[in-house]
């Protein structure tokens, strides 16, 4: 056995709602196969705390709180106290003498600092965003959160980042040393996503990620109301589940608004197994983000030989190259993300083009390459030599 990872994840399949919760079933899986063991502590829908064993991975699943205060910071503070005290770390690991304390972001990054503490393991953190800096929130409540990341990436052995602007956000804005911040992207099982180039034989864009307001989402559709007036056809989905009911009665007063009640439509959530075919079956993935410290959804487009359309921000220009694997418009405008849109669809074979440039450059996001990476990270701080 190379060691035993204790990671803590509020998303964990099948209870995934973006990207992260996806990136830490393959990571645990991908150790697990590599001899590793590995211990998941996540929250589910289900009425009790179960234990299982999945593709070698012991998974701890606690119930998420029947209920919970609407002021964000009570949530967080509520559940990471939830989590604590319904599991004992010193019960749930083989072997307490060397081990690591693994946590997704920030959401029970208190609860990692606490176990790391309790068992006296290192603490690495694979962040996904800067909280304080990417929400709608309070003054008071922006900076409580962010000295509970300050507190997390100064508390661990070493911090992973997707990009190299995540990176250097945290060195910034938590006072974190950047030698013990990592960038290593996350990734797809490339061979899932077998590029198609041919373009499908209806004008559809499709998004896929949680319908949330740093996602852009709103943009997106009000963008719809220019595409549909130059290619009438065009038609929109959204594939994804709504991070709550206000955001998704906002989105469907736009739709009411600007009559597009026959151009857009509601997947809502998709197992990652129907990724593949709806990518093959759109002609252009939108990604009209807000904040976006990485982009999994661009990687997995690319992948599959499809062109993206995304917002000039963040983590998304270090994946989308302009011209290259995409189209980069300015970030919250309506009228360029329309623009771009339909120009791709007026020229298909260019977007062919563009998909096919997009294919070639993705390899590098494959878990070929990046477990490899993470692996050595995690080698490296359980020798001490991090």
């Amino acid at each position: 056995m190379k060691g035993s990872c204790l990671i803590i994840t509020p998303e964990y399949p099948p209870m995934v709602i973006g990207g992260p919760g996806h990136h830490m079933y393959h990571l645990a899986s991908g150790l697990a196969q590599n001899g590793w063991k590995i211990t998941v502590v996540c929250f589910h829908r289900g009425p009790t705390i179960s234990w299982a064993s999945e593709a070698g991975v012991s998974v701890i699943r606690v119930p998420v709180p029947s209920l919970l205060p609407a002021d964000y910071v009570a949530k967080y503070l509520y559940q990471s106290d939830w989590i604590e005290h319904s599991v004992d770390p010193r019960e749930i690991v083989d072997s307490p003498k060397k081990g690591l304390v693994i946590s997704q972001g920030y959401f029970l990054g208190r609860v990692a600092r606490r176990w790391a503490i309790a068992l006296n393991w290192p603490l690495i953190t694979h962040s996904a965003s800067l909280l304080s800096t990417s929400f709608e929130a309070p003054v008071t409540d922006k900076q409580f959160m962010l000295q509970e990341e300050r507190s997390l990436y100064q508390a661990g052995a070493v911090t992973i980042a997707p990009s190299e602007w995540l990176r250097n956000e945290i060195c910034r804005l938590c006072n974190v040393d950047p030698t013990v911040v990592r960038v290593i992207p996350k990734a797809i099982r490339i061979a899932s996503f077998q590029p198609w180039h041919e373009p499908p034989g209806e004008p559809i864009i499709t998004y896929i990620g949680r319908l949330s307001p740093e996602k852009g989402v709103h943009v997106l559709v009000q963008a719809m109301a220019d595409v549909v007036r130059d290619v009438p056809k065009a038609k929109l989905r959204l594939v994804g589940v709504a991070s709550d009911g206000e955001y998704l009665q906002l989105l469907r007063s736009l739709i009411y608004k600007y009559d597009l009640n026959s151009s857009i439509f509601f997947w809502g959530g998709v197992a990652e197994t129907d990724l593949p075919s709806i990518y093959q079956s759109t002609q252009i993935v939108a990604i009209p983000s807000i904040h976006e410290s990485f982009g999994r959804v661009a990687i997995e487009a690319m992948a599959a030989g499809r062109p993206v359309v995304a917002s000039a921000i963040e983590g998304l220009e270090e994946v989308v190259k302009a011209d290259e694997c995409g189209v980069l418009v300015p970030v919250n405008d309506p009228s360029q993300l329309a623009a771009a849109v339909v120009d791709l669809l007026l020229q298909p074979l260019q977007a062919v083009e563009i998909g096919k440039r997009a294919a070639d450059k993705v390899k590098r996001y494959d878990w070929d390459q990046v477990l490899p990476e993470t692996e050595l990270v995690y080698r490296k701080v359980l020798n001490h030599e991090l």
